[in-house]
Order: C-alpha cells, then sequence, then structure tokens
C-alpha cells in the first residue's frame, strides 16, 4: 500500500510539468483565418517598386504558459506581371519586370539578415528567420513590426502572418507539485518510524 501511495506521488510530480505541442497562426490583415488564406482574389494590394519598403505589422496574444519551440514569417505576395493569370489587379505597368526579389530587413526595429525570396505567382511566400523566437519570447510587444523591402525588380504585398509552434505547461506548477511530493514523501516517512516505534 505505502509502495503505491508513493508511486502515485512520484506520477503526480512527473507528470505536473509535462506539454502538449499546439500550432497558431496571427495574421497582419483583420478577418477570419479563411479570408486571409484565399489565394484567389487580389483586391487591394499594397506595391512596391524597387528600393521601396513597407512596415509590416502583426497583432500577435501570447500565453504566459507557452513555451515557443519555432516560428515562421509568411508574406502573400505576387509578381506584378500577374504570374498565374490573377487578373487585372496587379498589371506590369512599372516597367520593373526582371528578378523580383522581396527581402526583410528589419525586426522589431532591428536589423537582420535575411536571405530575399524571389517574387512570382500569387500565394505565400516563407521567409527564412532562424531567430524569429527571440522576438516573440516573453515579455513581449504588440504588434510585431517587421520591414518588407523590394529589393530588385517590384511586386505586390497583400498579407503576412506568423506562425507559431509551441508547447503549453500544465496549470499546476512544477514547484507546487514538488512540494505536494515531498510533503507526502515526508507523511509516508513519519509513518513508517511511527510504525516501528510501536
Amino acid at each position: 500500500m505505502q509502495k503505491i501511495f508513493l508511486s502515485t506521488l512520484l506520477l503526480s510530480t512527473l507528470t505536473a510539468g509535462t506539454a502538449s505541442a499546439a500550432t497558431t497562426t496571427f495574421y497582419a490583415n483583420a478577418g477570419t483565418t479563411a479570408q486571409n488564406e484565399i489565394t484567389s482574389t487580389f483586391d487591394s494590394p499594397q506595391y512596391l517598386s524597387q528600393g521601396n519598403t513597407q512596415t509590416i505589422n502583426i497583432g500577435y496574444d501570447l500565453n504566459p504558459n507557452w513555451n515557443i519551440t519555432s516560428a515562421s514569417l509568411s508574406l502573400k505576395l505576387a509578381d506584378d506581371s500577374c504570374v498565374g493569370g490573377h487578373g487585372t489587379a496587379c498589371p506590369d505597368t512599372h516597367n520593373y519586370d526582371f528578378s523580383e526579389i522581396a527581402d526583410i530587413t528589419k525586426i522589431e526595429n532591428q536589423t537582420v539578415n535575411v536571405t530575399g525570396v524571389e517574387v512570382g505567382s500569387y500565394g505565400w511566400y516563407n521567409f527564412t528567420i532562424s531567430n524569429l523566437t527571440d522576438f516573440l519570447q516573453l515579455p513581449y510587444s504588440t504588434p510585431f513590426t517587421a520591414i518588407l523591402k523590394a529589393e530588385t525588380g517590384d511586386f505586390w504585398y497583400k498579407n503576412a502572418k506568423i506562425n507559431i509552434t509551441y508547447s503549453e505547461v500544465s496549470s499546476v506548477p512544477v514547484p507546487a507539485a514538488a512540494w505536494l511530493f515531498g510533503s507526502g514523501l515526508a507523511g509516508l516517512i513519519m509513518t513508517r518510524r511511527n510504525q516501528k516505534s510501536a
């Protein structure tokens, strides 16, 4: 009986600190996930000519119990030559139609070294930012800010998103669980001493 009691306390201590993995997404544009993810329309985009920049603001909210394991930044862009046949919303009238390279130059006012992405047909483009999670760790500021630059060529910007993968620590704090385990263990020892003295 005492062994069962001790094993139960030990199990409760170990499971108190476990976490489950999950993913959440925050968008620059207001609207539902379905509206933000649609790629069949390209209304009201922002045009960037060569050398110009666009400030991107993404509101986000992190739970204090989240431990961020990875994060990625994606931008919804389109070449102004309308590669992929997306209608007249992005006509090539600016005479910059060659290798369109989009780049992220700053995050939270800090200069970052990011490999530019070539923009083609309308869709989401992922930017490899090795230390992106550093900008999202608590304490954090809202919104998340990045600077998009048309490094070469020109293109259209529509939306941006941050995908965050995190583990959520259980609601029972580990110190409290350890205290419970220690208290139970001390009680068990006292019980055994009393039995021996009897």
